[in-house]
């Protein structure tokens, strides 16, 4: 039989198991939900029925497919805390946790100020337990017997790994994901790490994406009737899993707008460096793949599309999105009359501090209001209210994108569900007369790019040498510019500050 791999990639909420060839196209899939539930106001992962549930699509797979070899993505922020025989010592906790702002500033108080922790990690303060280190520091204050017990911190991709295979290990994209746990000049854990006593709880094994964390244990073969020498990879990072295959096929400046839940804008650099304008933003380095890093900006971009548009069906009901009418977002523009700004989840953007509302005419409708029926007349036309929404996330992009490094030339590669939505990125490109802006065609990106992980593996080879197995379709944004939409943006920044 054929070989082929099979790719678990973990969502926030929806999980996915694809397998691919050994020419990286897809044979086969399977989907399902596993949301976060919540106990005593504490957000926790579905860990263990997620894993139970991709054991029987193993097993169910192994009967039509020869299955050698098996890589895991997953979302960031995440890990597991087990004890010396690999039990949890308590369930995953979901980054989505707000863990109110005393346990922020007595973070900083006792590991050092924001400022400079950025300068040390490259990360700077993020909200709820999106930063790893504040995680721990959480657990600490609030599960402190879990903590005695806790032998090993995995992080989330790795400990899908090494459920499947008994071994403990770790990469760079998750070491070096947003979590003041990683110092990015000497490549090693870092000294919050250290104070935090995370250092000797900790991977002592890292090793690259690609590389074998180990082969499936023996019972896991049993259960699900793959062979007892099926290869799994260390893993990755979703977000670095998307940029892998454009690290691969582009070798001049771009940059990566990778759109979902979350909108994360990658810029492959040379040096981590950080500089006094970026102190105090929401922008920092992941690593590569590669071990490389990589200049990254994010917002909540299709959370806040999402609950907009909620507000929208409460009006209006189920309705197919506008298309993009040109003379309408130039009226809107024009006019800056109509705003909706960031951010709904404190601390996770461009903007942090602001309060989200929506503007008209200088009125302010924040979103306990919105909440509770009390709208905006935009909202009663549908096709106004989604420009403004569409604009509103472009700036929000532009701004992301500024901080991430763009510079006239550069290409820039939207992927994800924005890149169906004509009306933000013909704003998008408006902001940029001298850049060219591609839609990619390249679905599923993170599990692609694990994919490429387990090829690599099988192959023995790293994945820069895998470019010729695939194309990544483009098609280049070519909407008329849109008059005063520097303008516009002057505009909407103001309207942040007079909140």
């Amino acid at each position: 039989m054929t070989k082929t791999i099979a790719v678990l990639d973990i969502g926030k909420t929806n999980k996915k198991v694809f397998i691919y060839n050994e020419q990286l196209e897809v044979l086969d899939s399977a989907y399902e939900s596993f949301p976060e539930y919540t106990e005593n106001g504490i957000n926790f992962e579905q860990t263990a029925d997620t894993f139970l549930w991709f054991k029987n699509q193993l097993k169910k797979f192994s009967s039509a497919y020869n299955i050698q070899a098996i890589s895991v993505s997953t979302q960031g922020a995440t890990f597991a805390c087990t004890d010396d025989t690999g039990k949890l010592t308590l369930p995953v906790l979901a980054y989505t946790t707000d863990p109110g702002q005393t346990l922020h500033d007595d973070f900083y108080r006792e590991y050092g100020s924001i400022e400079k922790l950025q300068k040390e990690t490259c990360t700077p303060n993020l909200g709820l337990l999106i930063n790893p280190a504040k995680n721990i520091y959480f657990i600490k204050k609030n599960y402190p017997e879990a903590w005695q017990r806790t032998r090993h911190i995995i992080h989330y991709p790795q400990y899908f790994s090494f459920l499947l295979t008994g071994e403990i290990c770790a990469e760079h994209t998750y070491l070096g994901c947003h979590n003041y746990l990683w110092d990015f000049k000497n490549m090693h854990y870092s000294q919050t790490a250290e104070d935090l006593g995370a250092v000797q709880r900790l991977p002592k094994r890292i090793i690259k994406p690609w590389d074998k964390a180990g082969v499936i244990s023996q019972e896991l073969a049993a259960e699900t009737g793959l062979s007892a020498q099926t290869i799994v990879t260390a893993g990755i990072h979703d977000s670095n899993a998307s940029l892998l295959p454009y690290l691969i096929k582009n070798k001049s400046n771009f940059i990566l707008n990778s759109t979902g839940t979350w909108c994360v804008l990658m810029h492959p650099a040379k040096e981590p460096v950080l500089t006094e304008e970026d102190l105090g933003k929401i922008v920092f380095y992941n690593l590569s793949a590669f071990s490389r890093p990589v200049k990254t900006a994010i917002f909540l971009g299709g959370m806040e599309f999402e609950k907009y548009s909620g507000f929208l069906r409460i009006i209006h009901g189920h309705k197919p999105y506008p298309g993009y009418n040109q003379g309408l977002y130039q009226k809107i523009i024009n006019e800056k009359k109509y705003f909706i700004l960031p951010e709904l989840m404190s601390g996770t953007g461009q903007f942090p501090g602001c309060r989200p509302a929506a503007v008209e005419n200088n009125k302010r409708y924040e979103t306990e209001g919105l909440e509770n029926g009390s709208f905006p007349e935009f909202f009663r036309d549908y096709e106004t209210a989604h420009a403004v929404l569409n604009i509103s996330l472009a700036v929000q992009t532009r701004i992301a994108l500024e901080r991430c490094g763009m510079q006239n030339g550069y290409h820039v590669f939207t992927e994800g569900g924005f890149r169906k939505n004509s009306g933000y990125n013909a704003v998008l490109k408006s902001f940029y007369d001298n850049s060219e802006f591609f839609l990619t065609g390249l679905s599923e990106a993170s599990a692609f790019g694990a994919a490429l992980l387990a090829v690599s593996a099988l192959k023995n080879t790293s994945p820069d040498t895998l470019g010729s197995l695939f194309e990544i379709e483009t098609i280049p944004v070519t909407a008329k510019r849109l008059d005063g939409i520097d303008s516009y943006l002057c505009a909407f920044k103001n309207a942040l500050e007079n909140r």
